[in-house]
């Protein structure tokens, strides 16, 4: 693919104004001193100590990048939009979510790890004669389940998830504010919601989410379990996602 046709494809993705919007200038230095002060407020009321303070501002932050995958199953190959968060001022913040929301997960009834464990769980339900004659196996797919998040109920169902652990430590609260901040970093008048560069200008994106945060994999995850939870009533399913 010609240099000039990925960038063309770039910059009509961007012209969506509903999800995109180009800034004046970069604010990535002025949201890390927020998440500065938010980390040190955390600590100083030893809701985390320290050490874990220290970690989360990270010292040398860096917009996003924006880039695309190219879809060339599709007419036209139109690119999939990723963002990157790597060295964002937010990352250490989902990783942080992440390493306590990921446990959570792998408890969860419908957690599958991969291939060889969806077969492992079909063939002892199997064993257990668990199927009645008219059981049906049935699949669907979430159209860009990643991006199409709404951030209210995601968040809803991150704070359902972590109310269940045994030690609340760090608190619900806190990991879900944070988690936010990940997401939408939009904590003072003159933030935008998630910062990134493309062609060397800043853009900020709108209510989606941004591909590549740490904690997506695991925070999509428990959306998707309190949705099919919620919307599936009256019927004896077994949902797994993969």
């Amino acid at each position: 693919m010609k240099v000039c046709d990925y960038i063309e494809e770039g910059m009509r993705q961007l012209m969506y104004t509903n999800t995109y919007k180009p800034l004046e200038t970069d604010p990535t230095e002025d949201l890390n001193k927020e998440i500065k002060n938010m980390v040190a407020e955390y600590s100083s009321l030893n809701l985390i100590d320290e050490t874990t303070a220290e970690i989360l501002v990270h010292p040398k932050p860096r917009p996003g990048r924006f880039y695309m995958l190219r879809k060339i199953h599709k007419m036209n190959n139109p690119g999939r939009p990723i963002i990157s968060g790597n060295d964002t001022a937010t990352e250490r913040l989902s990783l942080f979510v992440n390493l306590h929301l990921h446990p959570i997960v792998q408890e969860l009834p419908s957690f599958v790890k991969d291939t060889s464990h969806f077969l492992q769980i079909i063939e002892k339900l199997n064993q257990t004669n668990t199927f009645d004659d008219d059981t049906l196996l049935a699949t669907f797919d979430v159209t860009s389940l990643y991006t199409n998040i709404p951030h209210d109920d995601g968040l809803m169902a991150l704070s359902e998830a972590l109310n269940k652990r045994t030690v609340k430590k760090p608190s619900t609260n806190v990991l879900t504010t944070l988690q936010e901040l990940s997401l939408n970093p939009t904590i003072s008048p003159s933030m935008e919601n998630t910062i990134y560069r493309y062609k060397g200008h800043p853009w900020a994106l709108g209510w989606l989410l941004p591909m590549q945060i740490p904690s997506w994999a695991n925070w999509s995850t428990t959306y998707l379990r309190v949705l099919t939870t919620n919307h599936w009533y009256g019927y004896d399913t077994l949902m797994t996602y993969l």
